[in-house]
């Protein structure tokens, strides 16, 4: 409450029990207390794809459109992904199209006061974009069948092998036949043809859907096999 008081040190008024304030102040030194929920230690996340970002937020002031999310690729610098955000607790991302194993997420709060709270998620996550990568090992002659073509394959994002395909060519590579898959992703991939001269080629999608690009005509094969 306001009074005015005059040169003689008089009062306009003594504010008496029971009157209202006619301006309230509020003192407020605490930040906002956040915690990033999710992403969790060890997600991987494929590139391209929408996750949830989710937090907690607390505060007896927060101020209106207070929630900030930023994102750190590699230990670098923060760029903004969000601002002016409603405490909702949860917003929709739109991952970005590259790879990599050290993404940190930082969500911030504000109050009225100007304090700002945040917390980053506890540890890296993964962000996979990249297809596998295969080669074939052997056998170049064969006197049996089925065929048992080795390979290497490697999920190069970190998201995991689910399956490898086999096609084959009997015409270096303008035609292409798909054989099968070896959903347990380990080497070797059986082949059952007659004896023949043939081109051989793998492909493989890893657990985020990334593929490695199936053989078009005239793709020259990863191997060569003679089945006698």
């Amino acid at each position: 409450v306001v009074i005015p008081v005059d040169m003689a040190d008089e009062r306009a008024f003594t504010p008496a029990r029971g009157k209202l304030p006619e301006f309230v102040v509020t003192v407020d030194t605490l930040l906002p207390v956040v915690e990033v929920l999710a992403p969790i230690v060890g997600e991987v996340f494929g590139a391209g794809h929408t996750t949830l970002i989710r937090w907690a937020a607390e505060d007896s002031h927060l101020a209106p459109g207070a929630i900030k999310i930023e994102l750190s690729v590699g230990g670098g610098s923060w760029v903004l992904l969000a601002r002016d955000l409603a405490n909702s607790g949860s917003y929709h991302w739109d991952i970005p199209r590259s790879s990599s194993e050290s993404y940190r997420l930082r969500v911030t709060a504000g109050d009225l006061a100007g304090n700002v709270g945040f917390d980053e998620c506890d540890a890296p996550f993964q962000v996979d974009g990249l297809a596998p990568e295969l080669r074939i090992t052997g056998p170049s002659v064969a006197t049996e069948r089925p065929v048992k073509v080795e390979y290497v394959a490697h999920d190069l994002g970190g998201g995991g092998l689910r399956t490898v395909s086999l096609y084959l060519t009997r015409d270096n590579g303008t035609t292409w036949h798909f054989v099968g898959n070896d959903d347990d992703v380990a080497s070797p991939i059986l082949l059952e043809e007659l004896d023949g001269s043939y081109g051989l080629y793998l492909t493989a999608t890893d657990a985020l859907g990334n593929t490695s690009p199936s053989p078009a005509s005239g793709t020259k094969p990863m191997a060569s096999l003679v089945l006698d």
